[in-house]
């Protein structure tokens, strides 16, 4: 998962890291075994919804692109049956492919419940899909580390990677917090 402490962060900041985690979920069409699947923020953060719109705002800017890995087309729609309110991002362009109709939008799943047992904490999709999970931790950045490292740990699957992103400040002012995070992890 990608860990998103909230913080005060500058539209530059947003933009940056936003770049930064839909390049984790574009590359290679998202078949990859470290692509982002799973964006835990906190529910209480004023930045969130900005935040998710700068991501929307970089998985348009790909456009789709072809989903040539098998099974992908059937896994990519069982999320979509799963999560009625999945949103399918692209700009309308298509990446050049030899079967037009193979292409994939890039999928956001918005407010997944933080609860055992959710489809796509659970179920690997190997396809163009990220999902985002609200934890409420009451905007505090040392509070979400610790609650989002536990939930990282025993409630999404798989162990191959993680990444925190924080604002400098933040990091700083939680340095012990982090620190704990990084040994949990």
């Amino acid at each position: 998962p990608v860990i998103v402490v909230p913080g005060d962060w500058s539209e530059k900041d947003l933009e940056y890291q936003a770049g930064g985690v839909g390049g984790m979920v574009t590359n290679n069409v998202s078949f990859n075994c470290i692509a982002a699947k799973a964006i835990l923020t906190d529910s209480d953060w004023p930045l969130r919804e900005k935040f998710l719109d700068k991501l929307r705002e970089v998985l348009r800017r790909g456009g789709s692109r072809p989903g040539y890995y098998p099974g992908c087309a059937q896994r990519y729609a069982q999320f979509v049956e799963r999560y009625p309110h999945a949103e399918k991002l692209s700009r309308g362009v298509r990446e050049a492919s030899s079967k037009p109709d193979d292409h994939l939008d890039w999928l956001l799943i918005p407010n997944v419940r933080a609860m055992d047992g959710e489809y796509c904490l659970h179920n690997e999709a190997f396809a163009p899909v990220i999902a985002e999970v609200p934890l409420s931790a009451g905007n505090d950045p040392a509070r979400f580390l610790r609650e989002a490292t536990t939930f990282a740990n025993e409630k999404v699957f798989g162990t191959l990677a993680c990444v925190i992103v924080i604002d400098g400040r933040t990091e700083r002012r939680c340095r012990d917090d982090l620190e704990w995070a990084l040994d949990e992890l």
